[in-house]
């Protein structure tokens, strides 16, 4: 093969790894990103049902506590 063919296939293959090795980072990058923005939505998952757990607590013990005034009116 000739010399300068030899050498322009060699940078080129050069070429194209580091087109793939930046490419592979973004991926990467990307990636990342998306669990972090997955992970804080859990956890605002999370907490909503807290909040929805505790306020759902609280409405059936406000249920509770009117049912029982309720009973010793009537008495």
């Amino acid at each position: 093969m000739d010399e300068k063919l030899v050498q322009r296939y060699v940078d080129m293959l050069s070429g194209k790894v580091n087109e793939l090795g930046q490419e592979n980072v973004l991926l990467k990058a990307k990636l990342s990103l998306a669990a972090e923005e997955i992970q804080a939505l859990k956890q605002l998952q999370n907490q909503n049902e807290i909040q929805s757990s505790d306020w759902t607590q609280q409405s059936q013990e406000q249920e509770v506590e009117n049912d029982n005034s309720n009973k010793a009116k009537k008495k």
